[in-house]
């Protein structure tokens, strides 16, 4: 596991959620307001993918990926220790 990316993905998410929850507190995603919801969680959840997905990479190296690769890496949710990932297993 490459630390460095673990750190910087790490810190990525926690700003996100940061920003999230003061967003909620603060009022400015309402109940009525799934989209913003939506979009700031999608992010924070790229950061976990990438940070278990890539975990081997360096940041550049993940910097550096084709974008299929990198959307891949990003958005696959990963089964931690099973042996299908959770998108293959919503696909049986």
């Amino acid at each position: 596991m490459n630390i460095e990316t673990l750190k910087f993905q790490l810190g990525e998410s926690l700003e996100h959620l940061n920003k999230l929850a003061t967003d909620v507190r603060e009022g400015r995603i309402r109940p009525d307001d799934e989209p913003a919801l939506g979009i700031q969680l999608d992010h924070v959840m790229s950061h976990l993918c990438l940070l278990w997905n890539g975990r081997d990479l360096t940041i550049n190296q993940i910097g550096d990926l084709p974008q299929k690769k990198f959307e891949r890496l990003a958005n696959t949710i990963p089964n931690f220790f099973g042996t299908k990932e959770i998108g293959e297993i919503a696909l049986d």
